[in-house]
């Protein structure tokens, strides 16, 4: 079925959905849609990006080249009124509203899954003139969040017969919310149907978590995250490689004496920077990362200690971003000369389920020796390329072949149970595509050259993958602002796009 086909037959179909859905205009209710609601694909021309302010994020957008700074609208911090709301902390501006076209002009979709922003949002699509549509109810908690932006991307188009993309979406999304999009149908099948993928086992149960689109000549590709190959990236660097850092130099030493406040290596590693954390990565005391007071000599003195615990690294990591990293002025066990060190110049830092920060430093050895990140990276590759799973369904449903699907290496945790998986690197999947750029988070991977950001393995594998779409590829620092948040550069930056005739 042709686009303009299903654009005449939609309106017989709308029908169905008007009950649940209704525009407001200039303060009048219309129950039924004039023409069909599209999602625009991600190759549409941008109109507008509305991306949280949250560590400048909207400013690292407005700097990138193809951009038009006036084109950025920074979603505030703080109400009309000056004072501090929800969204001080909030950035999910993705989640919040869907963009789309209804007969050739701007129309927003008022997601049901999340509410935090959207007085700001009513406002600003009200002075643009833009209608709001709303449709399907608000759930409650945990199923609201299949329901959020996050859990809908388009395909770029696929000629003939879907001349503005397919629809994507997970299956936990309520039906109310899935009917409306099939009575649209034109991107939908000739039956109606969505291609669905199950999201349930990701720990927000997201689509954009592990699925994107990027243009190639005549087509597109499909961009989906390959855990087992982050695993077997960092085998590829020594395992005292430091992930995480924040720029400056890193080495690496072995512990020669200890006290409860500091530790000596009479190699001279210790002299040869302005080291700020201390990693405890092999023997006695493994796995706690010390604040570094002051270096006198073979000696670095410790002013404070962290210690995340788990039965495995990536556990610890988890149990202390969703409850609490313990912390003490001293060590926790002290080391001895059985005991590996790291040292940093500096440090990204998680926050625990309390706020508090702690240092996210940690070794490519202790993530590629983990068994339970070997055991549940096996499981995630299972549901990313296994019968039934991710890979299989997109390419059967959009008919794009095997070598057309980029697989970029990352890191994923899950709970002991291997449920809720999540990144552990920046997550390059959530990516925006804006005209000919793409934008995504900046891994802080292990460097094959100690001082040298741009050899960080995971980003020169993520950047020669993505260029061969022809787009310029930007990296941006992300991590305060959506990383830690378990988010990705798509989940705070929502792009309003036009289609062809949209004023």
């Amino acid at each position: 079925m042709s686009g303009l086909t299903c654009r005449v037959f939609c309106a017989a179909l709308l029908a169905c959905a008007a009950a649940s859905c209704a525009i407001h205009t200039a303060g009048r209710r219309v129950s039924e849609l004039p023409a069909p609601f599209i999602v625009p694909p991600p190759t549409a021309p941008v109109r507008n990006i509305l991306a949280c302010e949250s560590d400048g994020w909207a400013e690292k957008l407005a700097g990138i080249k193809g951009v038009r700074p006036e084109s950025v609208v920074p979603v505030p911090a703080f109400g009309p009124d000056g004072r501090p709301t929800e969204a001080l902390f909030y950035v999910w501006t993705r989640d919040e509203w869907m963009p789309g076209s209804v007969a050739g002009k701007t129309t927003i979709l008022r997601m049901p899954g999340e509410r935090t922003l959207d007085e700001w949002g009513t406002k600003h699509f009200e002075k643009q003139k833009w209608s709001i549509l709303k449709t399907g109810a608000p759930r409650g908690e945990p199923d609201r969040r299949f329901d959020d932006g996050g859990n809908l991307i388009v395909t770029p188009p696929i000629l003939p017969d879907f001349p503005d993309g397919r629809i994507v979406v997970g299956r936990g999304m309520q039906r109310a919310l899935k009917d409306f999009f099939r009575a649209q149908r034109v991107q939908a099948d000739s039956r109606g149907r969505l291609v669905e993928i199950d999201t349930s086992w990701l720990r927000v149960g997201h689509v954009d978590e592990v699925v994107s689109f990027i243009p190639r000549r005549n087509s597109f590709s499909i961009v989906l995250p390959d855990p087992e190959a982050g695993l077997r990236l960092l085998a590829s660097v020594p395992s005292e490689r430091v992930l995480f850092h924040n720029g400056g130099k890193e080495a690496a030493g072995l512990v020669q004496k200890a006290g409860t406040r500091y530790i000596e290596d009479t190699s001279g590693v210790l002299g040869k920077g302005t080291w700020k954390y201390l990693r405890i990565y092999f023997g006695t005391g493994a796995g706690q990362t010390a604040l570094v007071r002051r270096v006198e000599g073979s000696r670095a003195v410790i002013d404070n200690v962290w210690l995340s615990r788990g039965p495995s690294v990536s556990l610890a990591i988890r149990y202390a971003r969703e409850g609490i990293c313990d912390s003490m002025p001293i060590w926790f066990q002290v080391p001895d000369s059985t005991s590996r060190y790291v040292v940093v110049e500096s440090s990204k830092m998680w926050l625990d389920g309390r706020g508090d920060e702690f240092p996210a430093v940690i070794t490519a050895g202790e993530f590629a020796a983990d068994p339970f990140l070997k055991k549940h990276v096996k499981a995630f590759s299972k549901k990313l390329f296994g019968r039934g799973g991710v890979s299989r369904i997109l390419s059967g449903a959009l008919g794009i072949a095997e070598e057309h699907i980029l697989r970029l290496p990352v890191i994923m945790s899950a709970n002991e149970k291997g449920g809720n998986a999540a990144y552990l690197t920046p997550n390059p999947i959530n990516l925006v595509f804006i005209n000919n750029d793409i934008a995504l988070l900046r891994p802080f991977g292990p460097r094959r050259d100690s001082s040298d950001d741009e050899s960080d393995i995971f980003l020169k594998n993520w950047v020669n993958t993505l260029k061969t779409s022809g787009a310029r590829i930007h990296i941006l620092d992300g991590w305060n602002s959506l990383h830690r948040s378990w988010g990705g550069a798509r989940c705070g930056t929502n792009v309003v796009r036009t289609m062809p005739g949209t004023p």
